[in-house]
């Protein structure tokens, strides 16, 4: 075996180690029936990967979400969420509660948990999904406010 293979199968073994560690730490499960880990029924869930090294947080990959509505913290009910899941059966709806009890421990990047709590839905990886399914949103008639917004999912560790 000459170098030149030895280099590419090295790298390849070295993908192929990784691989499955980075997709599983940071994908979105976006499907309400099947969320992944312990995070709670109004949390947009993701996988965070095992181990029991310290870390500050975890974060989810980049999607698009909508939102559906903008309120002052903490003042969204689940009531709101539930019904809202029910105009997107297959789409999570999720809702920032960060801070607003001991447990509430995740946040949404590019939303200012002090100043709002947000009402939004999963609208996938791209901007083109998403804008896809904010013409579906606007459809219903209940959303004219609604817009796109990309994030990351962020869970604290206490």
């Amino acid at each position: 075996m000459n170098l030149k293979n030895f280099n590419q199968l090295g790298l390849l073994a070295l993908l192929m180690l990784l691989s499955p560690a980075v997709a599983k730490t940071q994908s979105i499960c976006p499907d309400p029936e099947k969320p992944c880990g312990s995070f709670k029924s109004y949390e947009l869930s993701f996988r965070i990967p095992p181990g029991n090294k310290a870390r500050a947080e975890d974060r989810s990959a980049a999607f698009y979400a909508i939102i559906l509505k903008s309120a002052a913290p903490c003042s969204i009910a689940d009531d709101q969420r539930k019904a809202a899941q029910a105009d997107f059966p297959r789409n999570k709806v999720f809702i920032s509660r960060f801070e607003c009890e001991d447990e509430d421990n995740i946040s949404y990047t590019t939303i200012d948990d002090r100043r709002y709590s947000i009402l939004a839905v999963y609208a996938g990886s791209t901007r083109r999904q998403a804008e896809n399914f904010l013409s579906r949103v606007r459809t219903t008639g209940r959303y004219a406010d609604a817009y796109i917004r990309r994030m990351t999912v962020v869970r604290v560790h206490p």
